[in-house]
């Protein structure tokens, strides 16, 4: 099993767009083609952020998980089995993906 993550497999699930922006009045990730459609909605159009500063922190971390494990020797496997606040693309997915 592949426990590599990339902060490019977060794609939003309409488009299949690389997450690029966020909106912090409703804290939702935003393809380029999704903010279009937000940026109209004027109450939400002074909150977009571009997550460049956000995404280059995620693929720090990431990189270190997947250095982690890879360096990992049969004595650490227990410890690493033990640890469930890793994230995950799902769980990911599950709090950022837009609510309709």
């Amino acid at each position: 099993m592949d426990s590599k993550v990339n902060i490019n497999d977060f794609k939003c699930s309409d488009h299949k767009r690389v997450l690029e922006l966020i909106c912090h009045e409703c804290n939702k990730l935003l393809c380029s083609r999704c903010s279009a459609n937000h940026n109209k909605d004027v109450e939400h159009s002074n909150y977009l952020e571009h997550i460049d500063d956000i995404r280059l922190e995620l693929n720090q971390v990431l990189k270190e998980i997947n250095n982690s494990n890879n360096n990992d020797n049969g004595d650490n496997n227990n410890e690493m089995s033990a640890c469930t606040d890793v994230p995950t693309k799902d769980s990911f997915d599950s709090t950022y993906k837009p609510k309709k």
